[in-house]
């Protein structure tokens, strides 16, 4: 189960940092969920 989430928490958080890298999200938003 912790498996689970941590590996869906770490694929969302490299999607996001896939937008970003495209400029579709700002800079303040990705500091908040990079933390």
């Amino acid at each position: 189960m912790l498996l689970g989430l941590s590996l869906f928490y770490v694929g969302a958080v490299l999607i996001l940092n896939g937008l970003w890298m495209l400029e579709r999200i700002g800079d303040r938003e990705i500091s908040i969920i990079n933390l």
